[in-house]
């Protein structure tokens, strides 16, 4: 049918044919933009077709009431708006229109340093996911967040950011990588009975490594390489924690090519946390700041080439086996010679000592 204007009513009705064998119902009002196949001032009210639809979007819809869903055939551009109510997705999605594009959801305004913002970008940027939050003064934002896309693994970085509670529910795995404690130090805690720190290698040719580095092209004389430091409360009415062994290795020379090292052995005495104990040089000089005392001995009679001196042994493959279990008895031989009693192979003998 041809279009066909009703009137002698305000305002007037218009049945426009759409070409398809439908045709819609329209009301003109004077002064409204034209919509496609109507003239100025027509407006679409409704339609022979299943679904009502507008023609173009020259309509300007004031506080509409709408009652049920409102779908679009195509593309839907909104312009900036104001929700007065919450967002259901249900099972749909919001997403960007190309791989290049990005979009960005504001905890505030967009103004930089007002409230958080999570970035949301297409595949052509590394970067597929940023989390950003205000700096100390609110005045511009930094990222926190930074998942990275492109990979197989994706590439997840935490920066201008401290963890707190962070617990894990399965294997953190380092690759290689270095746990960084800047110029503090990294601590463990247990509540387990001798738990802590384990470490445990598979490998066939050897056991796992403990390493200490002293990352330092230039160190100073008699400077520390590494130590390792046992802490425990003494027991004063008041504890309080102190050191009761430490082993350190000292640079004892740096001079080039006849560089050595010396072992410190620090052990708890009479109350005393720092008392050297031992110290072993890279000669392989031990020297006790005391005395050695050894276990039971065996006696050289029982064992080819050892040597007793005095009630101490001499053990075999040319070592010296000390034991305390008999003291030296030296026998007087006029006013001031002295015999030491010497047992080899099972058989007592006499060194002579002249003064």
């Amino acid at each position: 049918m041809a279009d066909t204007t009703f009137l002698g009513i305000f305002p007037a009705l218009k049945a426009v044919d759409n070409g398809d064998g439908t045709f819609s119902i329209a009301v003109t009002i004077p002064g409204m933009p034209p919509l496609t196949g109507m003239t100025a001032g027509e407006l679409l009210v409704a339609t022979s077709a299943t679904t009502a639809a507008w023609q173009n979007t020259g309509v300007k819809l004031t506080a509409p009431d709408i009652q049920g869903v409102v779908t679009a055939a195509a593309a839907l551009t909104l312009p900036a708006f104001a929700m007065g109510g919450a967002l259901t997705m249900g099972n749909n999605r919001i997403q960007g229109g190309l791989v290049s594009s990005s979009w960005n959801l504001y905890g505030s305004t967009s103004a930089a340093g007002s409230g958080a913002v999570i970035s949301i970008r297409g595949s052509d940027t590394a970067n597929s996911i940023v989390i950003s939050t205000p700096d100390a003064a609110k005045t511009a934002s930094i990222a926190r967040l930074v998942i990275g896309g492109n990979a197989g693994e994706a590439v997840v970085t935490w920066q201008n950011s401290r963890h707190s509670g962070l617990k894990l529910g399965a294997a953190l795995t380092l690759d290689g990588k270095t746990f960084d404690a800047g110029a503090g130090s990294a601590r463990i805690d247990t509540t387990g009975s001798l738990a802590g720190l384990t470490i445990v290698g598979s490998h066939a040719d050897h056991g796992p490594q403990l390493q200490l580095t002293q990352d330092h092209t230039t160190p100073a004389l008699n400077s520390v390489v590494g130590r390792a430091i046992w802490f425990g409360y003494d027991h004063d009415a008041g504890p309080a924690l102190q050191v009761y062994a430490q082993l350190q290795v000292i640079h004892s020379n740096i001079v080039d090519t006849t560089e050595q090292a010396t072992m410190y052995f620090y052990m708890m005495n009479a109350g005393a946390p720092d008392n050297l104990a031992m110290t072993l040089s890279g000669a392989g000089v031990l020297a006790p700041d005391h005395s050695i005392l050894f276990g039971l001995s065996q006696d050289s009679a029982l064992v080819a080439n050892e040597v007793s001196l005095g009630g101490f042994d001499i053990g075999g493959a040319r070592s010296l086996a000390i034991s305390q279990e008999n003291p030296v008895v030296v026998e007087a031989i006029g006013a001031s010679d002295r015999t030491l009693p010497v047992r080899i192979n099972g058989v007592n003998y006499k060194i002579l000592l002249k003064a």
